[in-house]
């Protein structure tokens, strides 16, 4: 068991595992260790509890480091870093952990792991070196004269974010009682989303969004005539997303949305935009990431809440949808862009309505 002391190379539970292990996958043992409670925020100077030894020598540790630091376009950090590695011996402190080449002296940044036993300090010391007081005050300079911790991990911070959504669906509406059956489709619809997520710790955002899109529907081909076929759709979401894992983040929302229905008449049939309550679950399942690029599959389900309106007394209904959601990072914006499917299935005691759509979207985060 040994020590690691908080400061801006490794400022949250995410990089301390990166530091220590190469990965992220260790941050909820040391949160254990530590007993540490969400949102897990860690203050510079705060020393954990470390229970398993480090996997990584002082060298890869820096290099990882420098290179996470670095596509995070944190430059300001990773040379720090670099510039306490490239220090001249005497500068440094040893670390705790044992080195296959003793008279070789561990990066200074590396030494917060523990606080080095008298011994090997007084050797190091034989050699013509500054104070031993003065060392760590040399080190902790070096990289926490900058203030990195809020920025890195956007705790209690806002982003916003900007989207163009397209769209394209096709409509169904049979009715028993008057053994009619209406197929519409779309054109390609557009409109504008935007969502802004509160970021409650380093694995976890609160979502609002609204948007608001053009519809214009009409039979396959001439036909009927179509009453509401041209009509904005509204609609209104609050959710939760929680990384998981590395690689897997779950979500659930609810949502209030319009959704179209179709009414038989006397010389075609009557579309109606309903708001319906929904449940939509699932989880977002990252498969690549390559620098600053990443990308997910997404996975819902979908629950309809019953509700009346416009004559319609809509009974539960659900559905699925199923999708690709791609972003680039970039200094400080992100672009993200993405495609899905969704199949949604709500029924009244006289009809059977289905709606099928096709999404596109490419917005912007800030």
């Amino acid at each position: 068991q040994t020590t690691y002391v908080v400061n801006a190379r490794a400022p949250h539970l995410y990089m301390v595992s990166r530091d220590l292990y190469g990965s992220e996958r260790q941050w909820k043992a040391i949160a254990n260790w530590n007993s540490l409670k969400a949102p897990y925020d860690l203050r510079p100077g705060q020393e954990l509890v470390i229970k398993k030894a480090p996997t990584l020598s002082t060298a890869e540790a820096d290099a990882l480091l420098i290179s996470t630091w670095e596509k995070m376009d944190r430059k300001d950090i990773a040379q720090g870093i670099a510039q306490i590695q490239e220090a001249p011996a005497e500068a440094k402190v040893e670390a705790p952990l044992p080195e296959p080449e003793p008279a070789v002296a561990a990066p200074a940044a590396v030494a917060v792991l523990a606080t080095p036993p008298p011994e090997p300090v007084e050797e190091a010391a034989a050699e013509p070196t500054p104070a031993p007081e003065e060392k760590p005050k040399a080190e902790v300079k070096a990289i926490e004269a900058k203030p990195v911790e809020e920025k890195a991990t956007h705790h209690r911070h806002w982003s916003f974010k900007t989207s163009l959504v397209l769209s394209y669906f096709n409509l169904k509406g049979d009715n028993s009682e008057l053994n009619v059956n209406n197929s519409l489709v779309s054109d390609l619809d557009y409109g504008i989303e935007l969502e802004a997520a509160y970021h409650l710790s380093e694995r976890s955002e609160l979502l609002l969004g609204a948007s608001l899109e053009k519809m214009d529907i009409h039979p396959p081909s001439n036909g009927d005539e179509v009453e509401g076929e041209s009509q904005y759709l509204g609609r209104f979401m609050v959710g939760i997303e929680d990384q998981v894992s590395p690689r897997v983040t779950l979500a659930a929302y609810g949502i209030y949305e319009q959704t179209p229905f179709v009414e038989p008449t006397t010389d075609g049939v009557n579309v109606e935009a309903i708001y319906v309550p929904q449940l939509e679950v699932g989880a977002r399942w990252k498969f690549v990431e390559k620098g600053n690029f990443k990308a997910w599959f997404i996975t819902d389900g979908i629950l309809l809440l019953p509700t009346s309106s416009h004559g319609f007394d809509l009974k539960t209904g659900g559905g699925w949808l199923a999708g690709f959601k791609f972003a680039n990072q970039f200094s400080k914006q992100t672009l993200t862009y993405g495609v899905s499917y969704r199949d949604l299935r709500q029924d009244t005691d006289e009809s059977k309505n289905s709606l099928n759509t096709v999404y596109g979207n490419i917005g912007l985060i800030w």
